[in-house]
């Protein structure tokens, strides 16, 4: 949202141009307008439609910037000519006449430094402009956790460094006051996936470290970002394990050098209270709101 109380998004579909045979389109980015009068329709107006080769398609992962500049990836496109591509990192500011444009500031290789973001995820920008977030995995290798940095001098590249290159992850990253970014890893080493820190390291780098991994009983395969509240508590779902093998809420709370994990709920399925939430969690005055596949949206108290 903007000062101004318009809301942007992104569509992975969609749009004016035909990314495949089918005639799928290559998404948009939208904004929606409030009514000036109370009870009227908001208004859509379709500020970008992404075009596949070199500006990408599939987008997502909206951040606001400075300057009401936005950014944002896509998870395919940014070549030209024949191939899909591997994804882009974007940005998206307004011209003088008032238009969007569009410009690539990365194009993902699928190599060491990842292939194809989820659009399930979305970026995280840093007081600095970093911009970080992660991949799932590509034609060569596992995914990746990145850092994309801005340019020292006008005009120049951004850099790409990868900060953690073996797993699955399909969620975005979130940060602490410290600078602390934690994330999920959908299989891990035991293949039920884990919970991970990346803590920066003085003179640059980033140490890496599992902080929890699901056995199962308490969880399998988490696909959301995590949620921090003031108390420096992590929470999460998990998109299968538990007791009926149909996802849980989870906490995990820090205890010095470790973390205790806690189950808060374990999901039964379809009729009950839904199933497989693959969606994050909302923290507020001591409630969790979230949603799973199973039309159901929940709460649980913590």
């Amino acid at each position: 949202m903007d000062k101004e109380g318009n809301l942007y998004g992104a569509t992975i579909n969609g749009g004016v141009a035909n990314c495949d045979a089918s005639g799928v389109g290559c998404g948009v980015f939208y904004q929606l307008t409030p009514p000036t009068q109370k009870g009227g329709a908001w208004k859509e107006t379709v500020v970008y439609s992404f075009k596949g080769g070199r500006d990408g398609f599939e987008p997502g992962g909206l951040v606001f910037g400075s300057q009401d500049k936005i950014y944002g990836f896509t998870s395919y496109g940014g070549i030209t000519g024949q191939g899909y591509g591997y994804g882009t990192v974007f940005q998206l500011s307004k011209s003088s006449g008032g238009a969007w444009v569009e410009r690539i500031l990365y194009r993902f290789q699928n190599t060491s430094d990842g292939s194809s973001p989820s659009y399930m995820q979305t970026l995280l920008r840093d007081e600095k402009g970093n911009l970080y977030g992660t991949t799932i995995p590509g034609d060569i290798l596992l995914g990746t956790s990145f850092e994309l940095s801005p340019p020292k001098t006008k005009g120049a590249a951004w850099t790409e460094t990868t900060i953690a290159d073996v797993g699955s992850f399909w969620a975005g990253l979130i940060s602490d006051k410290a600078g602390n970014l934690y994330g999920t890893n959908f299989a891990g080493s035991t293949g039920n996936g884990s919970v991970f820190e990346l803590s920066p390291e003085r003179g640059g780098g980033w140490n890496a470290t599992t902080i929890f991994s699901f056995s199962g009983s308490d969880g399998s395969q988490p696909m959301s970002a995590l949620t921090l509240d003031a108390s420096g508590n992590l929470y999460g779902t998990t998109y299968t394990g538990g007791k009926s093998n149909v996802g849980t809420v989870y906490k995990l709370a820090p205890s010095g050098q470790s973390w205790t994990q806690t189950v808060l709920h374990s999901f039964i399925g379809f009729g009950v209270d839904g199933r497989e939430p693959s969606g994050g969690l909302l923290e507020r005055n001591g409630l969790l709101y979230g949603t799973t596949q199973g039309n159901t949206a929940f709460s649980i108290r913590h």
